[in-house]
């Protein structure tokens, strides 16, 4: 197993910042390599010298990678910057992360959403009905709690009863102590 750490842009408004996905790639071999056919019923000698003479006397074993995303972390960053939209511009970073490459940028983006089954996510302002903290998430380049549930619902989120994906809030400001207060709609 080997573990890929890879960056996409966000949003953070006045500059750039960075989300993470963390994916695991597995290789596995379908059985055990065996002889070819041609030289079934040599002895073990003969088999020998032909290794030695540079013959290949198995056949190869048919191998599979296979790759899925183990976690994900959204970032410092706000709401826009996450919703889906149709047209998703290039953000301030993505020359720069991705190997410069907006598409991966913007596809590490979508498999943090779409395929995390725990996904980390900056959700600095808990009061759900302050509008001062709604806005100063906006000009802060924060995400605030009202709008979690529009950028996981453009995402795909909650379309499959079954979904049992986890969001972890993170981030939280200091004013939100304790957060079980604050969590308290």
């Amino acid at each position: 197993d080997r573990l890929f750490l890879r960056a996409f842009a966000v949003d953070h408004r006045d500059h750039p910042a960075l989300g993470y996905v963390i994916s695991r790639t597995t290789t596995t071999c379908s059985g055990r390599s065996q002889l070819k056919e041609e030289y079934r019923g040599l002895s073990g000698r003969e088999i020998g010298e032909l290794i030695r003479s540079g013959a290949e006397v198995k056949m190869p074993v048919e191998e599979t990678t296979s790759s899925h995303v183990e976690i994900a972390y959204t970032g410092d960053t706000c709401a826009a910057g996450l919703l889906l939209t149709e047209d998703i511009p290039p953000r301030e970073g993505d020359e720069t992360v991705s190997d410069g490459n907006f598409e991966k940028s913007a596809l590490y983006l979508q498999q943090a959403f779409n395929e995390a089954p725990i996904l980390f996510m900056e959700v600095t302002f808990l009061d759900y009905a302050c509008e001062k903290q709604k806005e100063l998430a906006a000009s802060r380049g924060h995400v605030h709690i009202s709008e979690v549930i529009p950028v996981l619902l453009s995402r795909g989120w909650f379309k499959k009863s079954d979904d049992e994906r986890l969001v972890v809030l993170i981030h939280l400001s200091l004013r939100h102590r304790p957060a079980a207060k604050a969590l308290d709609l």
